[in-house]
């Protein structure tokens, strides 16, 4: 039962986690398909997820974080090299 509309969410997994059996379990036991999976600078998978799926898998083990995916604005004057 969806209780909520779907939302675009980021799912990190503790070190050591192999990233794509993880991410495969969790799409077979939840009913989600990842657009996304990372398995090397960070483990984790981006997908479109229920609020009830996301408490869920907060609650796995290998889950270390779930964050709502969104843009990030940097405003003012930046520069990656300070002059």
């Amino acid at each position: 039962m969806n209780l909520c509309p779907a939302g675009g969410y980021l799912v990190m997994f503790r070190d050591g986690t192999n990233a794509v059996a993880a991410t495969q379990q969790l799409e077979s036991k939840y009913g989600f398909k990842a657009k996304a999976v990372w398995q090397h600078a960070v483990l984790g998978f981006a997908a479109d997820l229920s609020l009830q799926t996301v408490a869920q898998l907060r609650c796995e083990p290998e889950v270390s974080s779930v964050w709502k995916d969104s843009y990030l604005f940097l405003a003012g004057d930046w520069s990656p090299c300070e002059q």
